[in-house]
């Protein structure tokens, strides 16, 4: 790197072989997360912008957040080494890099260079080879567990099942949330402006980050019309998803099953009449999307559900 991270570059690689390294276990530094939930940093490139560390990814730490990570880890002895480190980026106006676990390796940083680096490590085993150390980490199986995080993007036209299928996937999947996108704009009056579209858009991907980053959940599933792949392509690249499988999927049916879905809805009163019109016109924008398609026609949940969890 020059004197910062180039824009519009993603840093998803480090180069062992040209610096020196030091570690921090993954227990000391964990103990620390709640204190920088608050520090701006960013995830893989200078356009995602996030809170907190990357706990499985590369994070980007600037120098004006370097002093709010030094007062977290301050009182921590095991973190000296760190403290150290962001210290001397700071008094050279350097960034910091940070490989959490499953990048394995490193933490490096070499003086004389723009950057430092850091890299969480768990169980790990150096062994010194001229001025490089090379990090082995071992993983248990909780660990490994943390980065083998599935987010699942379920789009759909209106009463195709998007909420009842993601429903049931909650109910399938091992430690899973359920987020439905509608849910961060449910309003009244309900308003569609430019202003209302870039806000819900700014929730789904503040929330859909939080559970990516929460060891506590395995599965994220979020439900939304999603009919155009800006849409889809606008969620995704706000995401820190470096440890993530994403899945998109479009839910279809045929216009016969979908007003008769729809007819039964505004019969409960779940719905108004004018919602028919305007769903069956995006069925065929469905098709145009990179997802997955998965028919809805004359299936149950349980036969819907199944199939993506094959997936």
């Amino acid at each position: 790197m020059i004197d910062s991270p180039q824009p519009g570059k993603r840093y998803d690689k480090y180069e062992p072989e040209k610096y020196a390294c030091i570690s921090v276990d993954d227990v000391y530094l964990e103990g620390i997360g709640e204190r920088i939930l608050s520090v701006d940093f960013y995830w893989h490139t200078l356009s995602v912008k996030g809170k907190g560390l990357s706990y499985c990814g590369i994070t980007l730490v600037p120098p004006s957040s370097l002093k709010a990570f030094i007062d977290a880890i301050t009182d921590n002895s095991e973190l000296s080494k760190l403290k150290e480190l962001l210290e001397k980026a700071m008094d050279s106006n350097k960034w910091v890099i940070h490989y959490g676990l499953l990048e394995r390796w490193l933490l490096d940083y070499r003086f004389d260079s723009p950057c430092f680096f850091l890299s969480t490590t768990v169980n790990k085993h150096v062994l010194a080879n001229l001025n490089v150390c090379y990090i082995s980490c071992q993983f248990n199986q909780n660990l490994w567990r943390i980065g083998m995080k599935t987010l699942y993007l379920i789009g759909g036209t209106i009463g195709v099942g998007k909420t009842t299928i993601s429903r049931q996937l909650k109910k399938d999947l091992h430690n899973s949330v359920f987020l439905d996108g509608d849910w961060c704009w449910d309003a009244d009056p309900f308003q569609l402006t430019e202003e209302t579209k870039e806000m819900v858009m700014r929730n789904i991907c503040f929330l859909l980050n939080n559970f990516l980053r929460c060891t506590a959940y395995d599965n994220i599933i979020l439900c939304w019309v999603m009919h155009e792949q800006y849409i889809i392509d606008s969620i995704i690249n706000e995401l820190d998803t470096s440890a993530c499988r994403v899945i998109k999927i479009s839910l279809m049916t045929d216009e016969t099953n979908l007003r008769n879905r729809l007819s039964s809805d505004i019969a409960r009163g779940l719905r108004t009449a004018d919602v028919i019109d305007r769903s069956v016109g995006r069925i065929r924008m469905y098709q145009l999307l990179d997802t997955v398609k998965i028919d809805t026609s004359n299936k149950t949940v349980r036969e819907i559900a199944d199939e993506i969890l094959k997936l």
